[in-house]
């Protein structure tokens, strides 16, 4: 007998070496500065309009990894905000797929213990269908990260995601972004 996977929905995961001091002190004038819109987060802050250019070349380094040799983009767009999540805050399930980008993240600024992971929904709808006693020995329809400060977290638009509540005392700081509008050069 032999076992296929098919459809692997890829992540990337990455440490990244950013001065989380100086991050951490930009996120808190922007949050300032910019007033928060509602739109997965339930409490908490989301700031819109965020540009740190540090961690805009960690996301262009990650870019130039994905890239196909034969056919390097020639320029790309990202888009980021600030979520400040205190104790009782959370982000309901959302993809980002109403967008025009095409890959999404969250890079971790501040994560205090016990402060929320980040929970990935299986994208096959149709698998919750099956009897329980079949699905449930093949795994749950939801996969979660624990997140560290410094860490990235790369994934498709449309791949549905939601943070766990924060339990602890302190502030969660993390920052969120989609790609998009990426131009290859034609030869």
């Amino acid at each position: 007998m032999k076992t296929i996977s098919l459809f692997p929905t890829e992540l990337i995961v990455k440490k990244c070496d950013l001065d989380l001091k100086d991050l951490e002190k930009v996120c808190l004038e922007h949050f300032q500065k910019e007033k928060s819109e509602h739109r997965s987060n339930a409490g908490g802050y989301q700031g819109h309009n965020f540009n740190y250019q540090p961690l805009n070349d960690v996301l262009t380094g990650v870019m130039k990894n994905l890239e196909n040799p034969e056919r390097p983009f020639t320029r790309m767009c990202i888009g980021s905000w600030v979520n400040i999540n205190p104790k009782g805050s959370f982000n309901v399930l959302h993809d980002h797929s109403g967008t025009d980008g095409f890959l999404s993240g969250v890079f971790y600024v501040r994560v205090p213990e016990n402060s929320g992971n980040i929970y990935f929904r299986d994208p096959r709808t149709f698998v919750r269908c099956f009897p329980d006693q079949w699905y449930s020995s093949k795994g749950a329809d939801e996969t979660s990260i624990v997140p560290k400060e410094n860490m990235l977290v790369v994934f498709p638009t449309w791949l549905s995601h939601r943070v766990g509540v924060n339990m602890s005392e302190e502030d969660r700081i993390s920052i969120s972004f989609n790609i998009s509008n990426v131009e290859f050069r034609e030869d």
